[in-house]
C-alpha cells in the first residue's frame, strides 16, 4: 500500500524556469524606456518624462555618457622581471615539461 501524498501550501509549490531571466526581457525594457525619454524629454522636459516612465533621471544622464575605457593595470610588485620570466618560460618549453 502507497504513502498518502503530502500536501503541499500553494506557496510553496515549485515553478518551472523561464528562458526570460528574473525581470523577463529587462534589457529590451530599459532599451524602450531609454529611446522614449530620448524622444519625448527634450519637448516635455527630462525630469518630468523620468519621472513618469519611472526611470531616474540620473540613471538617463549616467547612460547616455561614453563608456570609459578602464585604467591600465599596474605591475603587480611581487611578478617577474622580463629575464626571470624568459628564463623561466625557457625551462618549461623543454622536453621535461613539454
Amino acid at each position: 500500500m502507497r504513502a498518502p501524498a503530502r500536501r503541499v501550501p500553494l506557496g510553496c509549490r515549485r515553478i518551472a524556469k523561464t528562458s526570460g531571466g528574473v525581470a523577463g526581457n529587462a534589457a529590451g525594457h530599459r532599451d524602450l524606456v531609454m529611446a522614449t525619454v530620448s524622444q519625448i524629454g527634450p519637448r516635455l522636459g527630462i525630469a518630468p518624462t523620468c519621472a513618469a516612465l519611472g526611470l531616474p533621471r540620473a540613471t538617463y544622464y549616467r547612460r547616455r555618457r561614453p563608456p570609459r575605457a578602464a585604467p591600465p593595470r599596474r605591475r603587480s610588485p611581487r611578478a617577474l622581471r622580463e629575464a626571470e620570466r624568459a628564463a623561466v618560460l625557457e625551462q618549461l618549453h623543454t622536453p621535461r615539461f613539454v
